[in-house]
């Protein structure tokens, strides 16, 4: 008669830690997995908070004076992160066209402008806006993008012209 190995008490219990092992890794791959679009929520709620800051900031009234106030509108500005782009537009008369903003070709005011410094641009991007700013980037890099358009009034040598103010923020 043959005898059989002796597995001793971890050879007895071994049939039942497989099914407490599936268990745990089922578990801590749920728990992952909630943690992991909780913090892509956040994140996207931060992204979301900072251009309503950004866009609060640059906003004020809704009545800008000229690039100097502009300006000092956004130097008021301390957000790192997100990288963020913000600048008037022209407003488009036609209210089915309002909303219809290419933030990758946007017709910054004012278009004949040479001077970025008479442009009103406010960022804290380091570089070449439309050069690094493209679909194909957006597409490569994987950004997050969101944009927010608020109408805003600009007074230029006391003419006063509705304007759009488009906020752009990436991660």
């Amino acid at each position: 008669m043959k005898q059989k190995a002796f597995l001793g008490p971890i050879g007895d219990d071994l049939p039942s830690l497989i099914p407490l092992m599936f268990a745990l890794i089922i578990f801590f791959s749920g728990f992952y997995m909630a943690m992991s679009t909780y913090n892509e929520r956040g994140e996207d709620f931060d992204n979301d908070l900072a251009v309503t800051q950004i866009s609060n900031a640059l906003r004020g009234t809704g009545f800008i004076s000229g690039v100097d106030d502009f300006d000092n509108l956004c130097s008021s500005l301390n957000i790192q992160n997100p990288k963020y782009f913000a600048a008037l537009t022209e407003l488009s008369l036609n209210p089915n066209k309002i909303t219809d903003v290419d933030i990758f070709a946007l017709n910054i005011y004012p278009e004949n402008e040479e001077n970025e410094e008479e442009k009103f641009i406010c960022t804290n991007f380091k570089g070449n806006f439309e050069g690094e700013f493209t679909k194909e980037k957006v597409l490569e890099n994987n950004y997050k993008i969101v944009y927010r358009i608020y109408p805003v009034v600009l007074d230029v040598d006391f003419v006063v012209t509705p304007m759009q103010l488009v906020v752009i923020a990436w991660r």
